[in-house]
């Protein structure tokens, strides 16, 4: 368990060909799991992290090229935490649309559900080489430690 806390620690700092992901990444922002720890309900970064706090919209390009980029005005050094509850979108109908090799599947309905973060969640090592990488990765389970 230490080598794959080591490698958690590795491929979120160094980037180096690795990465981990997992299903819980947009509900975590600015935490990595190497600094992860959790309660009963929140999912916390065992020590202060430099994170955003005030986002500002900065327009860039020019004439009918232009879009808005989102810039970090201000940021924060301290303890992250986050709800181990959320809200998904999930779809709940998927129908074939079209037939033979021109068909495909479509999700029809979409609906809210309540989801819960675990304390032991699927993360998976994905190393890339180049253009290619080994997607979806290697499965292997992480347990979260206890923030007390």
């Amino acid at each position: 368990m230490k080598s794959f806390i080591a490698i958690l620690a590795f491929a979120t700092v160094a980037n180096a060909g690795t990465r981990i992901e997992h299903d819980y990444q947009t509900q975590f922002g600015a935490l990595t799991l190497d600094n992860a720890c959790v309660t009963a309900t929140t999912v916390e970064s065992k020590t202060p992290t430099k994170h955003c706090v005030k986002l500002v919209p900065v327009v860039r390009g020019e004439g009918d090229q232009q879009y808005t980029d989102w810039v970090c005005a201000q940021y924060s050094n301290s303890k992250i935490v986050y709800s181990r509850s959320y809200t998904a979108t999930v779809c709940t109908d998927l129908q074939q649309i079209g037939y033979g090799e021109g068909g495909s599947l479509e999700c029809v309905k979409y609906e809210q559900v309540a989801k819960f973060i675990p304390t032991t969640i699927t993360v998976r090592e994905v190393t890339e080489h180049g253009d290619s990488s080994n997607w979806p990765g290697v499965s292997k389970s992480f347990t979260f430690p206890s923030c007390n």
